[in-house]
């Protein structure tokens, strides 16, 4: 049994992704099972998946993945184009769109996290069947949730006398 492993690493042979692998079987297992996260543990890993499906390695046409010293190293050694991934560059793109907006979703953010305390969820709840929802800010989406949910329960965030310290100005709300 074979199943997909969620790494940093996504390799393309004969431009169909190729995900690495995990089996149960002992010809093929994890390197993060042998606790060494090397570029050769990698490549020699990827070897076996290839070898396994009976690729070769010559098939392969570039490695996507972040920049970390591991997956800078094994398409290096391995003669290949390292393509960053499409998901770290859309991040990267939104950063730098929202970078403007900081201020605005740092005060939002420091809102929601006081939303959250037990005592004043409980008084929102009154109002609201909404959660509020702090960012995380390495990921775009969580920064864009928090701004939705803002939105929608803005209205009942004024009845919350506990957090009127933090509720933003009426320039900021409506922009």
């Amino acid at each position: 049994m074979v199943q997909r492993l969620d790494l940093p690493i996504r390799l393309a042979a004969r431009r169909i992704p190729f995900w690495w692998c995990a089996a149960t079987s002992n010809a093929l297992h994890s390197p993060p099972d042998d606790g060494c996260q090397t570029a050769a543990v990698h490549i020699n890993h990827f070897k076996r998946v290839l070898d396994l499906y009976n690729k070769a390695p010559d098939m392969v046409l570039f490695v996507v993945g972040d920049n970390c010293a591991s997956n800078c190293a094994i398409p290096t050694k391995l003669g290949l184009p390292l393509l960053g991934c499409a998901s770290h560059h859309l991040n990267s793109a939104v950063q730098a769109y929202r970078s403007s907006y900081e201020p605005e979703l740092d005060q939002v953010n420091t809102l929601m996290v006081q939303l959250r305390h037990a005592n004043n969820s409980a008084e929102l709840a009154k109002f609201t069947g909404l959660r509020p929802i702090k960012r995380n800010v390495t990921r775009w989406l969580p920064t864009r949730e928090m701004a939705g949910r803002y939105l929608r329960i803005r209205g009942d965030i004024r009845n919350e006398e506990a957090v009127e310290d933090f509720v933003l100005f009426a320039s900021l709300i409506e922009s």
